[in-house]
């Protein structure tokens, strides 16, 4: 608790300190409150990890968000609400922990999801009807419940399959329809095609089975998309170190050796950054 009052007392005096500032040097515009808000985050998050109080916390958490983007958006762009587009990320979260309180998590969980769904379907229609974006989080959302369906389901070969198929078929409409000047949608193949992968060596007892399989079949996807459609950057490389990234995490999660793990996971990230460096602005280090 002492802990805690050191915190809010730190977190009052900089924001007193930066108040004064901008009262002093440029009082029409609010920028304090821009770092006040971020920085109010500090002792809530003190208090949540001390009182584990979650309803407060997630409370107090949206209500600040809130804030911080409605005076972005009435102080620097009031002849347009852009804020309107983020009350779905801010308020699902919330709404979710509030409602599964008193009605299944599923339903409470499909009933967001939908209706977030129709919410930007409706943004689009009412504010932005010349553009198309609303296929896009439309599929987002679809995505997203799709996803869950089948980990509820346990993510059998059949409902992998078919989850599949949707998405791919989804992706490449939406590109064919409303963005045919690129063509993007095979670049989800590989992504796509690891629910399926999944579902068929979740039924074997194996370790390390999976997480090599998994990457090396990306990897061969990925590797064939480069070398045979998009062959202006090789992209690969990206990919390679995600998945042995990811054979990292598997492998010392089995073993729980963190500390070797974390300097693994250094050498690698480095690796990475040298190899951007090299492919990208090999001029420049």
């Amino acid at each position: 608790m002492k802990n805690l009052k050191v915190s809010v007392f730190v977190f009052l005096v900089i924001s007193v300190i930066l108040f004064v500032i901008n009262l002093l040097t440029s009082i029409e515009v609010l920028w304090s409150l821009l770092a006040i808000i971020p920085l109010s985050f500090i002792p809530l998050t003190h208090y949540y990890l001390i009182k584990r109080n979650v309803n407060a916390f997630v409370s107090i958490s949206t209500l600040l968000v809130v804030v911080f983007f409605l005076y972005i958006n009435f102080r620097f762009s009031s002849n347009y609400l852009w804020f309107l587009y983020l009350v779905v990320p801010i308020g699902i979260f919330p709404a979710y922990i509030f409602l599964k309180r008193k009605f299944d998590a599923w339903k409470v969980f499909s009933v967001l999801v939908f209706g977030s769904l129709v919410f930007y379907v409706t943004l689009n229609l009412l504010f932005d009807s010349s553009s198309y974006f609303s296929a896009y989080t439309s599929y987002f959302f679809a995505f997203v419940y799709l996803s869950a369906l089948g980990y509820k389901k346990g993510y059998k070969l059949a409902t992998s399959t078919v989850l599949t198929i949707v998405n791919i078929g989804a992706l490449y409409f939406i590109n064919i329809k409303f963005d045919s000047d690129f063509t993007w949608w095979y670049f989800a193949i590989g992504i796509m095609m690891i629910w399926p992968l999944v579902a068929v060596l979740n039924t074997k007892k194996a370790s390390m089975v999976k997480p090599i399989v998994i990457s090396a079949f990306v990897v061969a996807v990925y590797s064939f998309i480069n070398v045979i459609v998009f062959t202006d950057h090789p992209f690969i490389i990206y990919v390679l170190f995600a998945c042995l990234l990811y054979i990292e995490y598997e492998y010392f999660r089995l073993k729980k050796s963190s500390i070797l793990f974390g300097v693994l996971v250094t050498i690698t990230i480095s690796l990475l950054l040298a190899s951007i460096n090299w492919f990208v602005a090999d001029q420049t280090i």
